[in-house]
């Protein structure tokens, strides 16, 4: 299944650069298929929300109108756990603050090594999200072991009652 990402971005020009560069990078990888979904504001990123469902959510910190901490206080009111990084000119003071109070997961300056580093990041998430689903499987299955032992438990007990009813 492929990685769904929002890239939130009021720059036209970008979000196109992100786009083609991210399956550039997926196809020179050979890495997880990606499904990017762009949107020109918050706003119409919010609209979207409830009808859409993404596995990483990419803001621009400075959108005009509803800013990216705004979009990001949002998407926690639907998503606690949804990872959401900035994309931002430079790294300031309220960015650092909205990481180290866990809002956003990582963030992003638009530079040469953008792509490479939200590949990493890309990476780490996409893992994440393999790991739990393979552990919802393991948690699945134990529930269906321990439902087994049980009815195995019962029968064994029924058997037991019905020889020494026989005795």
């Amino acid at each position: 299944m492929p990685l769904s990402i929002a890239l939130v971005d009021d720059s036209k020009s970008f979000l196109s650069y992100m786009e083609q560069g991210m399956h550039h990078l997926q196809n020179e990888t050979g890495g997880e298929a990606l499904s990017i979904q762009k949107y020109a504001s918050g706003e119409q990123f919010i609209k979207a929300i409830p009808s859409e469902s993404f596995d990483v959510v990419l803001l621009d910190h400075d959108l005009p109108g509803i800013d990216g901490v705004q979009v990001l206080n949002i998407v926690r009111n639907f998503d606690h756990h949804l990872p959401v990084g900035f994309v931002v000119d430079q790294i300031k003071k309220p960015v650092q603050d909205t990481i180290s109070n866990k809002q956003a997961q990582f963030v992003l300056e638009k530079n040469e090594s953008i792509l490479t580093d939200l590949l990493s990041h890309l990476t780490r998430i996409n893992e994440e999200k393999l790991l739990a689903k393979r552990l919802a499987e393991l948690q699945t299955k134990e529930r269906i072991y321990r439902y087994w032992m049980i009815g195995l438990s019962i029968t064994i007990l029924a058997v037991i009652v019905a020889l020494l009813m026989i005795l």
